[in-house]
């Protein structure tokens, strides 16, 4: 899935100021590095030239370059599992995945339940190429698994047009030892402002449990303006009953 989000963002800080943020997200890949037929499996060459495959790493490429030349800050955000759904993955175990992230541009990511099946060694191996902000250690517990140190981070905040951009995460309770997703996340918003002191002009969660619990996340967590998320596959467009594109979803504490 691959989508582009606008945020009008005002400043923090006394000074009144607005811009707005480009932010290009994908989520639930699937190691679909080529293109793939409407079904996700192999585009073949009827299916290319009638024009119905979809996807793939070049497409994705294209899209970010074509914002990019327009606003060169545009951020492209990843909501986890990158692995697993290809013959790809089954050969290179995901070793290629995070070269192939670095050279679309990805600003962050965060992880999903597939990054963990090839299990914690190969993935600490595979981290290591990724030229980005690796998250998803807001609800993770990694004392039992040391190999995991410094592989990943729990936040991650960045510069954009002046604006400070802070960036969280959150991931299943259906894999690794993990805290639960509210108390995780709450925590880990309470480390993040103690290790940013400055108030941030945005906070955006990538989350990978699911639109029904992003929804829940972003009802009962105060401090969060956007959650890109992933895991349930939910599709926001190309469905009559759906609201397409982002969903606005109001906080009584903000």
């Amino acid at each position: 899935m691959f989508l582009a989000v606008l945020l009008l963002v005002a400043a923090a800080s006394a000074q009144s100021r607005t811009t707005t943020l480009n932010i290009l997200h994908t989520n639930d890949v699937h190691a679909r590095f080529d293109q793939a037929s409407a079904s996700a499996g192999v585009c073949n060459a009827a299916n290319a030239a009638a024009g119905l495959c979809y996807g793939g790493y070049a497409r994705i490429a294209s899209v970010v370059k074509q914002y990019r030349v327009i606003d060169p800050e545009t951020l492209l955000l990843d909501a986890g599992d990158q692995y697993t759904g290809t013959f790809y993955d089954l050969l290179y175990r995901g070793n290629i995945t995070g070269e192939g992230m670095s050279m679309l541009g990805v600003n962050a990511a965060t992880m999903g339940n597939h990054e963990f099946d090839f299990r914690i060694p190969q993935l600490v191996s595979n981290l290591a190429s990724y030229n980005f902000p690796r998250l998803g250690l807001c609800n993770i517990d990694i004392s039992r698994q040391p190999l995991m140190e410094g592989a990943l981070q729990k936040f991650a905040m960045f510069n954009v047009k002046g604006f400070r951009t802070n960036f969280a995460d959150i991931v299943p309770t259906d894999n690794a030892t993990v805290t639960d997703e509210l108390t995780g996340l709450r925590r880990c918003l309470r480390e993040m402002r103690s290790a940013y002191p400055t108030r941030p002009d945005v906070t955006i969660l990538l989350s990978h449990v699911g639109y029904s619990m992003d929804l829940m996340l972003a009802a009962q967590v105060a401090g969060i303006d956007l959650v890109i998320g992933g895991h349930s596959h939910t599709f926001l467009y190309g469905n009559p009953n759906a609201t397409r594109g982002p969903t606005l979803n109001v906080n009584p504490n903000i």
